[in-house]
């Protein structure tokens, strides 16, 4: 963690990563949260932090070993983060049926709700 430059005070997230050229630079974790340890393999792409001297790089979040960031809406491309999955509405309305109660006790239709049926004339 370094605190950047005047007038901000934080306490900024980077990484000193050696990459596979040889060079050893210093590089920016985005977002909120990481789970970047010691010898985790991440992607670098540049760019530098204004108010932090010496960081010329970023960290490609949802990369290699760098997940992307938990509940982000907007701007996903830029943390790692897949669309979310949204339920279509026959699953919607699958998962909020009521399960039917067996009022008879004929095993004959017990469990299947395609084997009733209703009365049309009585």
């Amino acid at each position: 963690m370094i605190t950047p430059k005047k007038p901000n005070s934080a306490l900024r997230k980077v990484a000193r990563v050696r990459l596979t050229s040889g060079f050893e630079i210093t590089a920016y974790i985005p977002g909120i949260g990481h789970n970047s340890q010691e010898h985790s393999s991440v992607l670098v792409r540049g760019g530098r932090v204004k108010d932090l001297p010496g960081v010329r790089y970023h960290i490609v979040r949802g990369t290699l070993d760098a997940v992307g960031v938990k509940d982000r809406q907007q701007g996903r491309s830029k943390y790692g983060v897949k669309k979310p999955k949204m339920p279509t509405i026959k699953q919607l309305i699958r998962n909020t049926r009521q399960p039917i109660r067996n009022l008879t006790k004929s095993p004959a239709l017990r469990g299947c709700p395609q084997r009733r049926g209703t009365c049309t004339r009585v």
